[in-house]
């Protein structure tokens, strides 16, 4: 699962090139968010920022460009060999979920004798 803060520019992680058909030097990533609190639809278009491609790729996200609302969502990236918001006819390349919160409920690591405990600020 990837995690997204809101109001925060985020890394997220994936390997959507291995499962790519288009030549790293022409492909686009089309983004899809679909959220299950509200059934809404994002799109938008990123580049790969990974330096090793043959291990993952890194996405750049600016959060606030997108005013996400907090909870789950299913997302879907597709490649494209041009810049587009409309996924019709797009290879789907990785699929999977996003919990997007508001980054306040942190939560800290206490060790003690008998473990590790997790506490919730």
């Amino acid at each position: 699962m990837i995690y997204i803060t809101k109001n925060q520019i985020n890394n997220l992680y994936t390997t959507a090139t291995e499962n790519s058909t288009i030549p790293l030097s022409g492909i686009t990533y089309l983004f899809h968010l679909y959220s299950h609190n509200t059934n809404e639809n994002y799109y938008f278009n990123v580049t790969n920022s990974s330096s090793a491609t043959s291990r993952y790729d890194l996405f750049i996200i600016d959060e606030s460009t997108l005013d996400l609302t907090e909870g789950l969502y299913d997302y879907t990236i597709y490649e494209s060999d041009t810049i587009t918001v409309d996924p019709s006819g797009l290879n789907s390349i990785e699929k999977g979920l996003i919990t997007v919160d508001d980054g306040i409920n942190e939560i800290t690591y206490i060790t003690s004798q008998g473990g590790l405990n997790y506490k919730t600020i």
